[in-house]
């Protein structure tokens, strides 16, 4: 870590260097697991973390179909409105869900939940089932379905992006695999010190 005056503490490039042989070592663990989640439910699956207020996706394993999603590694979406942002907030408090977010509550599209009371009552339901789920709210016609993962190499989302006018009937089964995928992963590749 180097010191800096002006904002305080930043990281150095040996620590730099460090997070990104994490990410990649995450990467080789959970890519064989989402090329099978993809295969199961015939959707493109996405490894993704949160990145401030956004979400990034860092791996990304497209569906076979002709009519699928697409999203690029990287991705910048917000996370109160896409499922992998709101499976990892909801593994925060609402005190620190509020902290991350404050104020920024923008509206992508019109079903977008766009106040706070509206996600703290969405990651309550979220913390109850297990997984998150969202329809149209990030990008119209996209829905998507997301599990997180709390393990000692970090918090990651895994979700499953498909054309809304398949996934509002295949929702039960996305569930039902990325579920079980959680419990696989935690045990490959170990829960968090924090996590219950």
């Amino acid at each position: 870590m180097q010191a800096d005056r002006s904002d305080g503490v930043r990281l150095g490039p040996a620590l730099l260097r460090l997070v990104g042989r994490v990410h990649t070592n995450v990467v080789s663990i959970v890519r064989p697991h989402l090329e099978q989640l993809s295969a199961d439910v015939g959707e493109t699956a996405v490894l993704a973390r949160m990145s401030g207020r956004k979400l990034a996706f860092i791996h990304v394993v497209v569906a076979e179909h002709v009519l699928r999603v697409m999203p690029g590694v990287g991705g910048d979406l917000p996370l109160h409105s896409t499922s992998g942002g709101r499976a990892l907030l909801a593994l925060h408090t609402d005190q620190q869900v509020k902290a991350i977010l404050g104020d920024n509550y923008k509206q992508a599209t019109p079903s977008t939940v766009h106040s706070a009371t509206g996600l703290l009552r969405t990651l309550a339901r979220i913390r109850t089932q297990g997984f998150a789920w969202e329809s149209e709210e990030s990008i119209e016609g996209v829905s998507s379905l997301a599990i997180a993962i709390d393990t000692v190499l970090g918090r990651y989302a895994i979700c499953v992006v498909a054309p809304t006018a398949r996934a509002i009937s295949r929702r039960d089964l996305y569930a039902e695999r990325a579920l079980r995928l959680k419990e696989i992963l935690k045990a490959e590749i170990g829960r968090s010190s924090t996590e219950a």
